[in-house]
């Protein structure tokens, strides 16, 4: 399959855990890809910190406490950006999603400083 120039697309974000939640210790797996031309260069952020860079899995070999929240696959080349994200929970903290918890984590985590950039989650 052949590119035009242009930007990023069909970005997606993905793990090997189901329903996003994860048991302590348990490896996972969040891989990372969009299509485009020039090729994107994807890369994984954890709650806004660089995690991975042009790599397209990022693997958590102990998946604790720490690991939980919100990972973003940004992707971008010449002509532009694009990102999606996916949050993870440790197995037995799904009460972390209701709308009260999640409203305070936007409050504290409301935008993310990337290459100069200030992006709004």
């Amino acid at each position: 399959m052949i590119f035009s120039s242009g930007i990023p697309t069909n970005t997606a974000i993905r793990s090997n855990v189901s329903s996003n939640a994860a048991s302590l210790g348990e490896a996972v797996a969040i891989w990372c890809s969009s299509h485009g031309y020039p090729k994107p260069i994807c890369q994984i952020y954890h709650e806004c910190a660089l995690v991975n860079i042009n790599e397209s899995v990022y693997v958590i070999r102990n998946f604790t406490v720490a690991d939980q929240g919100e990972y973003t696959c940004n992707c971008s080349n010449a002509a532009a950006a694009e990102e999606v994200n996916i949050t993870l929970y440790l197995h037995g903290e799904l009460w972390r999603r209701t709308s009260l918890n999640n409203s305070v984590a936007r409050i504290v985590h409301s935008a993310c400083i990337r290459d100069k950039t200030l992006v709004n989650l």
